[in-house]
């Protein structure tokens, strides 16, 4: 495979315990059609092979919502975080797998396969090693905060849990969408650990470990 290969993760392995419903989050339609159908279709537009979904509640009602039949599927159980649920995800793409892998999320519905192709274009014209999409909200509520040093420069994004209230105050938040050098992503993943107020696995950390790699 090139480099130019294009892999995808999707994770939608988590219960939605916010919503207080005992359906999974993903489950949930809009306008007549489930949220996990919507996010695999924008990312199907991108030609992305493979398209890998890590289930785990209610699994099999998500395997059967998606309705894609080229997707292939990895079950996370027990749930240990998004984290653990990328390095599910990873263990189905091929062992030859050399390219950039798209990660995202199965209770994002509205993204547009434009916005992802834009995504998918920048991070090549950069020659980028991993790239996320962050954007600055009035009230960025309890979303993870993107921290840049006093040069500009992304040092790391913290979860809202964990971060102090300086870190609180940043405006500039995390949207889940990620593109990653699959040997990078491998490696990161590698290292994660679970220290923070959860006791998971955090994808999130792979931004600190790509900063301290340079």
């Amino acid at each position: 495979m090139t480099t130019n290969s294009v892999a995808a993760i999707i994770l939608a392995a988590g219960k939605g315990t916010r919503m207080r419903s005992q359906r999974a989050k993903v489950l949930h339609e809009l306008g007549g059609e489930p949220m996990i159908a919507r996010a695999v279709r924008a990312v199907a537009a991108l030609e992305a092979d493979p398209i890998v979904i890590v289930v785990g509640h209610q699994a099999h009602e998500v395997e059967a919502a998606v309705n894609f039949s080229d997707a292939r599927f990895a079950l996370q159980e027990p749930q240990r975080g998004t984290g653990d649920a990328a390095r599910c995800g990873l263990a189905q793409l091929p062992a030859n797998f050399t390219g950039n892998v798209l990660i995202t999320y199965g209770d994002m519905p509205a993204i547009k396969p434009s916005t992802l192709r834009a995504f998918l274009d920048a991070h090549r014209k950069r020659g980028a090693k991993l790239s996320f999409i962050s954007i600055i909200l009035d009230d960025p509520a309890a979303y993870g905060r993107v921290i840049r040093d006093a040069s500009g420069k992304v040092e790391k994004i913290v979860e809202f849990r964990d971060a102090s209230p300086a870190e609180r105050a940043v405006k500039e938040i995390n949207t889940g969408f990620y593109l990653v050098d699959s040997n990078l992503l491998r490696t990161a993943l590698a290292e994660l650990k679970p220290a923070n107020a959860q006791d998971e696995y955090y994808l999130t950390d792979i931004i600190a470990i790509a900063r301290a790699r340079g």
